[in-house]
């Protein structure tokens, strides 16, 4: 074998790894994409969960209630606590609104979030909120987001204990 011949064979040899190196640096990259995704969700399921963590509590639970409704008897803290929550809610929709965007969330877990916003739209004092707050958020977001308010002012009234009774019917066995 002469000089040439090895030059050849190590050619070869180094374009084989390269081709080898191209290929495990793809699935590294897809694994790393799938890896942000899962963080992304389960930060998105963290912030939920501590949400309705802190609704629970009755007090905020009834301030929040009375915001929902659009009370205007609210005391200045009940209105704090449910302007507060609202945010919480816009700034939680507008990062989905981003990461999706940026192709960062699926398809499949940005309707969900939007099924959530669409439900709170419904209640006028939610939509009271994001019209006093909406200059907070980017143009594209506002834009979109007012498409999501509007939809809910044209929808039917929500009554959450009502809504609760129809489905507890529903799941109660019928006895013959």
């Amino acid at each position: 074998m002469n000089l040439n011949d090895l030059a050849a064979v190590a050619s070869l040899i180094g374009s084989i790894a390269v081709v080898v190196s191209l290929v495990y640096l793809s699935i590294q990259i897809r694994q790393a994409q799938r890896n942000q995704r899962a963080i992304m969700q389960q930060g998105r399921s963290s912030g939920i969960t501590d949400m309705n963590l802190c609704l629970a509590q009755p007090e905020v639970a009834a301030a929040y209630n009375k915001g929902l409704r659009g009370d205007t008897e609210m005391s200045e803290t009940e209105l704090r606590q449910f302007l507060s929550l609202a945010r919480c809610g816009f700034i939680n929709a507008e990062n989905n609104f981003l990461q999706h965007r940026d192709g960062l969330m699926s398809d499949e877990a940005f309707h969900a979030s939007l099924e959530g916003a669409r439900f709170q739209a419904g209640f006028p004092g939610l939509r009271a909120a994001w019209r006093q707050s909406r200059r907070a958020y980017g143009r594209n977001f506002a834009a979109f987001f007012d498409r999501i308010v509007d939809d809910g002012a044209r929808a039917a009234p929500h009554d959450m204990a009502r809504d609760w009774q129809a489905a507890l019917k529903a799941e109660t066995p019928k006895i013959p």
